[in-house]
């Protein structure tokens, strides 16, 4: 078995662009609890200081 030389971390930005699937995650989270909200009124930075 090969050994793992290194480990890449993204921290939200640096690679890739992650905000919309975090968001996409959030809707649909919500909409199944029955919260339908329109994708212009989920602030991420108010759900992420809860």
């Amino acid at each position: 078995m090969a050994m793992i030389k290194a480990i890449i971390f993204d921290m939200d930005g640096t690679l890739v662009d992650s905000i919309p699937f975090h968001k996409d995650a959030w809707l649909l989270f919500l909409k199944k609890h029955g919260i339908i909200l329109a994708p212009e009124e989920l602030d991420l930075n108010q759900i992420n200081n809860l």
